[in-house]
């Protein structure tokens, strides 16, 4: 379920940004409810396993444990660019930061997208 969600996620946000290129409002209306309609009918397509499988986990199924903190106080400053680090990181250890899956070139090709002038301001906050 994981991917569907990650691809539900991701199709919203890029729509989001095909939709703000658009300078004409009725096209992305049109392309708007388009996008809507056809994923309101995928929702629908994949409900016939869904919707069994959340049955039948709501009523027989255990729940999950609450979360009591968001961020963990075990970090400290250089953990962050350690795990961006290729190897560099020891996956063991407990009560750190999560594994965050990417590395030094994206992030840096991120902050140079983001601080380029011949990119509009519109695109940057898009892709935000």
């Amino acid at each position: 379920y994981y991917f569907g969600y990650m691809i539900a996620l991701f199709s919203s946000l890029y729509a989001f940004v095909c939709l703000l290129k658009l300078n004409n409002f009725k096209k992305g209306l049109v392309a708007f409810l388009r996008f809507t309609t056809v994923s309101i009918m995928a929702a629908l397509t994949s409900a016939v396993m869904l919707l069994p499988t959340y049955l039948d986990s709501s009523s027989y199924g255990e729940t999950f444990s609450p979360v009591k903190q968001l961020i963990t106080t075990n970090a400290w400053y250089f953990d962050l660019p350690a795990k961006l680090s290729l190897g560099a990181y020891d996956t063991t250890k407990f009560n750190a930061l999560p594994m965050i899956y990417v590395g030094l070139f994206p992030l840096l090709l991120a902050v140079i997208f983001f601080t380029l002038s011949s990119v509009p301001l519109k695109i940057k906050s898009a892709y935000a």
